[in-house]
């Protein structure tokens, strides 16, 4: 569009209104921009609440299994205890059979926890 002003008035009330349009439009565009990129409060805590619950019931899981298991590592400390006591008392039965009958092999093949 070519615009040739008729007076110097006339050129003046036009440059005037088309800057008022320009600036308006630049607000309105503005406006939408920033209000279509900002989140409400609501939807930011309906949102950080979702989140928020999810998080915490997977920690809930998470604590739940570290509990069972803590309690199975629990059980086998105690079993392995008791194995390793065991194992020390056939030892030191061994030992000293050996001790009293040097040159025989009776003390293993006649041990009544060998006999299995």
């Amino acid at each position: 569009m070519i615009w040739k002003p008729v007076n110097r008035e006339g050129a003046m009330n036009q440059i005037s209104n088309n800057q008022k349009k320009a600036t308006m439009a630049t607000l309105i565009l503005g406006v939408a921009i920033t209000a279509g990129g900002c989140s409400t409060k609501k939807y930011v805590r309906t949102t950080v609440d979702v989140k928020a619950a999810e998080l915490s019931a997977r920690m809930d899981t998470s604590d739940g299994h570290i509990q069972s298991n803590g309690s199975q590592i629990e059980e086998l400390n105690s079993v392995a205890r008791e194995h390793t006591n065991q194992i020390g008392r056939l030892d030191s039965e061994i030992k000293e059979c050996g001790r009293q009958n040097p040159a025989s092999h009776e003390c293993w093949t006649n041990s009544p926890r060998h006999s299995k």
